[in-house]
């Protein structure tokens, strides 16, 4: 009984040192800031979601820490023989279950809800500075291609991984691939400045301008002249194939597909995500086109695509290495309806 009444405790006792631990971070970080939102705001804004999961791991590892001390003194008090391996033992079987209870949903769960938080707050600002620009909505052009790529260079954090130079190159090689394996974009504008885009691909039409098709070409034959721009290469051939695995275990033949689909971290929170979302479903409307399907991963805001009812139809992590380091990110494959 006394046993029983350990493991219990220990649960308790790291779920509320866990909570204390939170607070505590949180108490500690406001004094820093002095009670000012702003500074709050700018914090979550700067946080990426990879500083949350080890923050999170972090806190539950010094709960389980000090919860399985206390066990430990509580084992010894009440004349237990091996409380030392006992505790230890509690210790890691609580570790392997939370792993796996991290790894199946939590994780998820954690990085889904956080990411809610940036994107309140760009809401919320860019509400209190309407813009009084013009939001226009219209096909691509060439003029756009300079923009776009800055879009994409930053969207994706090319430069994280690559020099400047090879982040702009390999931007470019990114959106003319998009471009051939597009049927319909739309490109958002306000004050005649490109600032986000969609492409759409109706899988049921096949061809491709000969001139897209030789720009991406060409752009993909440029990164190859350096050695960085080769290995960033086999990276996202690594992406590509992850993408291809995805799709293939849906079992799934759809018509459709949102090619590319980027807003400008400037404007968003004031309605172009949607606009040009709702503009790629008119267009498969029109087109009759039954189902879709869309990639993302952690380093987007994919909670959108569930806010717009689509479903999460598979995922994949991929651990890659770049400067140095090494990383992982998890990919998604979500797909949805249209009523034609």
């Amino acid at each position: 009984m006394i046993l029983l009444a350990v493991i219990a405790g220990k649960w308790l006792l790291c779920l509320w040192s866990g909570l204390g631990l939170v607070f505590l971070l949180f108490w500690l970080k406001g004094k820093q800031f002095r009670g000012n939102s702003e500074k709050w705001d700018d914090f979550f804004l700067a946080l990426p979601p990879q500083k949350v999961e080890q923050y999170a791991i972090g806190i539950y590892l010094a709960a389980a820490l000090l919860s399985s001390g206390i066990s430990y003194c509580v084992l010894k008090w009440a004349g237990f023989q091996h409380s030392l391996l006992i505790a230890g033992a509690l210790f890691v079987v609580g570790a392997l279950i939370t792993e796996y209870r991290w790894f199946t949903k939590k994780r998820d769960y954690v990085l889904k809800r956080y990411q809610e938080i940036p994107q309140t707050i760009l809401e919320r600002r860019n509400g209190e500075n309407k813009m009084d620009g013009q939001i226009v909505l219209r096909e691509y052009q060439t003029s756009d291609r300079p923009a776009l790529i800055g879009i994409i260079r930053e969207t994706w954090q090319y430069d994280k991984f690559a020099s400047p130079k090879t982040a702009q190159k390999l931007a470019r090689a990114y959106l003319d691939s998009c471009l051939t394996n597009q049927t319909f974009t739309q490109v958002a504008l306000v004050d005649e400045v490109p600032v986000g885009i969609i492409m759409v691909k109706d899988r049921r039409e096949k061809r491709c301008p000969f001139r897209l098709r030789l720009r991406m070409l060409l752009s993909v034959a440029s990164l190859f002249l350096s050695k960085e721009g080769r290995m960033v290469t086999r990276f996202f051939s690594g992406v590509e194939e992850i993408d291809r695995q995805l799709l293939q275990d849906t079992q799934t033949e759809y018509q459709g597909e949102i090619a590319f689909f980027a807003v400008n971290s400037r404007y968003r929170g004031i309605g172009l995500g949607k606009k040009l979302f709702d503009a790629a479903q008119d267009y498969m409307r029109t087109q009759r086109i039954r189902n879709f399907f869309l990639f993302t991963d952690t380093t987007c805001n994919y909670p959108f695509y569930e806010r717009r009812g689509m479903e999460r139809r598979g995922e994949r992590v991929h651990t890659f290495a770049a400067k140095g380091k090494s990383g992982t990110l998890t990919m998604f494959i979500y797909d949805s309806f249209t009523e034609c």
